[in-house]
């Protein structure tokens, strides 16, 4: 089974951003490059601008993912303005917050796929004005792929 959910968060101020990378498995940051990759190519081909990866993006949304996948919350955006707030608290000000999910893509560029076939989660991913991105897997026990994207507007 294949799902998809796509929420948008809040509209603030803007301000100055860090892009630097904590202790992050070395595998997720590889996902997170190869899919930056990916999805740029596509914003590009639409006349849009690249997103910049950041860690404290991918950090909430890996929480995210690791609670869908454990069931200690809904396969859902519950949480979704606390994460964009957590990421306001550690990156300043943000204009505008961003989220789609997935479960059961085998890989990012499935998942990927499967957002740019849905027209509210294309919406998220086309967002002209969003400036820096993560995304994050965890798999529940039974091997099921939980993914998390979450885009803000610095």
């Amino acid at each position: 089974m294949l799902l998809t959910g796509c929420g948008k968060g809040f509209k603030k101020d803007s301000s100055s951003l860090e892009t630097t990378r904590p202790e992050i498995s070395p595998d997720l940051y590889s996902i997170n490059q190869d899919y930056l990759i990916k999805l740029n190519q596509y914003r590009n081909r639409r006349g849009l601008r690249p997103l910049v990866y950041n860690s404290s993006i991918e950090e909430e949304a890996l929480k995210h993912s690791r609670s869908m996948a454990l069931h200690t919350t809904t396969f859902g955006h519950i949480g979704f303005s606390r994460r964009c707030k957590r990421i306001q608290a550690k990156l300043g000000p943000i204009s505008g917050c961003g989220e789609v999910i997935a479960m059961g893509q085998k890989t990012a560029e499935l998942a990927l796929k499967s957002w740019l076939n849905s027209d509210g989660h294309r919406q998220e991913i086309e967002n002209p004005d969003y400036t820096h991105t993560a995304i994050a897997l965890y798999r529940s026990q039974n091997g099921t792929p939980y993914w998390t994207q979450i885009f803000i507007d610095k």
